[in-house]
Formats: C-alpha cells, structure tokens, sequence
C-alpha cells in the first residue's frame, strides 16, 4: 500500500498566539518551544499546553478533563483523525474568550505537568560535561615535582668549591722552594764569615 501523505497544517492565527502568550505570564517558570511547529508550553520538561491550527489544547489530569467537558463541552484532542491524545483537550471558544476561565485552567494544566516526573532537556547533558572540565585544570598543578629537581641543582654548584685542596697544596710547595733560598743565603753568610776568619 502506498504511503499516505503527511497532512499540510494550518498555521496559528496571528490573534491565538498573541492570547495565548498573554496567559502564559501568569504562570512563571514556563518554558517554551515549539511543537509540531507550534508554539507550546512545558512545566520541568511536560507540554502542558499549545496551539494547534486554529486550537489552543491543555493537558490535564483525568478529574480536571472530565469537569472541563462538562461544563464546558470540551472534546478531546486529534492531531489526525482516529489518533487521540486522551490527556489533552481542546479549549472551548468559551474558555478562549474569558481571560479568567483560560488563566484558571492553564494554571490546572500547569499543576498537572509539574506533577509528573521532570524530563530533562538536550542541553543537560552539554552542561554536566561542562561542569566536569575543571577537575581538568589541575593537570598544572603537577609542574610542582618540576620545581623541586630545579631546587636539587644547586648542591650541584659545590664542584668548584673542591679547588680549595689545590690552593692549600700550593700554598705547602712555596715553602718547599723558599728553603733552598734560605739555605744559600746561610751558606753565603758562612763563607763571608770563614773568610773574615782567614783575614
């Protein structure tokens, strides 16, 4: 069987977006991003609630969407015939057009997402290896060893201090020399002597 072809969406009017961006700010801590190209809002990572074509939709718990039927006659929500979304339903033009009604129940769809478990978004992932990169910068820290081989160097330098034996050496040969010296002059004065003797 061939494939069929992927329904063409209508865009959001420009009016439904503008409303429903209005009633997001009574809600802090909402995150938005698109869905199915539309624009759409999430509490700890769960839609709660988004624009479909010319739809605004909610996400609420099972009592919640059975008391926004009913009172309101809302139907639950097909992105394509026969495939239901049984947690969100579609908001009444009612509701649509009652500031107060539409805050209250996005504030219920609100409620109901942070309840369920948090998904965590793609980037966390980028941002745990990112907090990890320091431990890296301690590979400087290991130059330390580096420094003390530089501080055994100096015991090094003590080589010419090794010279002074030399010095003393030379010092006990000038001795050595002079007592030739001495022993000439001695035996010159004992010649001028002997001869004065003879006289």
């Amino acid at each position: 069987m061939p494939n069929k072809p992927m329904p063409r969406w209508k865009p959001a009017p420009e009016a439904l977006i503008q409303r429903f961006e209005i009633a997001l700010v009574s809600l802090p801590g909402t995150e938005k991003k698109k869905m199915f190209g539309y624009p759409a809002a999430l509490a700890q990572g769960n839609m709660f609630a988004g624009l479909f074509e010319d739809r605004m939709i909610l996400r609420l718990a099972a009592e919640d969407r059975a008391e926004f039927t009913s009172r309101f006659g809302a139907t639950t929500f097909e992105p394509m015939p026969g495939r239901p979304m049984k947690e969100y339903a579609v908001v009444p033009k009612a509701v649509l057009d009652t500031p107060r009604d539409l805050e209250r129940w996005l504030a219920k769809s609100f409620a109901f997402a942070a309840s369920l478990p948090a998904k965590l978004s793609k980037l966390a992932p980028v941002k745990q290896a990112a907090a990890k990169s320091p431990p890296a910068k301690k590979a400087p820290g290991k130059k330390a060893p580096a420094k003390k081989g530089a501080a055994k160097s100096p015991p090094a330098k003590k080589a010419p201090g090794k010279k002074a034996p030399a010095k003393k050496a030379a010092a006990k040969i000038s001795p050595a020399k002079r007592a030739p010296a001495k022993k000439t002059a001695a035996g010159g004065r004992t010649a001028k002597k002997a001869s004065a003797k003879r006289s």
